[in-house]
């Protein structure tokens, strides 16, 4: 019968300090870093989710443990994004270039602030790198691009997007908020 104890799933406990800092450097416009266990961001992730989801154009995507490479990340994004925002991806052009041209159209077209998250940055396969800088390179545009001051990331992974980073002649990760899960 319904609403008998055993019924439903426990609901997963969530981090109110974390999540009040995620939500906070989300809704200031900040690129945010939620860094810790996958198990502990998810519930945090969702409920953001639910409460950002009528004052912000959510865009979100988690990457399996299996994993995914950016050019699968991206064609991800591509339904996510407004219909006048898709026609940016041009076949024949690199992943980072239409990435960074879907992101910057979705943020001009869209009426409310853009939210894009990535879950489990970590499991990004092939180039997540690229994925890395490009966001980077996203969040350097926005004092000279009006437009990509609506858009915002959130990067959600076990460590800190400069130790993901394989290449580290690279440009560090150094944008943003970071903010880590206590386990």
């Amino acid at each position: 019968m319904p609403g008998e104890q055993g019924d439903s799933l426990p609901t997963p406990e969530v981090d109110v300090e974390a999540f009040q800092k995620v939500k906070k450097s989300i809704e200031q416009g900040r690129y945010t870093t939620l860094i810790g266990d996958p198990d502990e961001a998810k519930p945090i992730v969702d409920r953001l989710s639910g409460e950002l989801a009528q004052t912000h154009t959510i865009m979100r995507i988690a990457i399996p443990e299996a994993g995914k490479d950016f050019p699968a990340v991206l064609s991800e994004f591509i339904p996510l994004a407004p219909e006048e925002a898709r026609g940016e991806v041009e076949e024949g052009f690199g992943f980072t270039y239409n990435f960074s041209r879907l992101m910057k159209k979705t943020a001009e077209v869209s009426k409310q602030p853009v939210l894009a998250i990535v879950e489990n940055l970590q499991h990004v396969t092939f180039a997540r790198d690229d994925l890395i800088r490009v966001v980077r390179a996203l969040a350097n545009d926005r004092a000279s691009d009006r437009e990509l001051k609506n858009l915002t990331f959130l990067l959600v992974a076990d460590k800190h997007p400069s130790d993901l980073i394989q290449d580290t002649r690279g440009t560090p990760y150094n944008i943003g908020t970071n903010i880590y899960l206590q386990s």
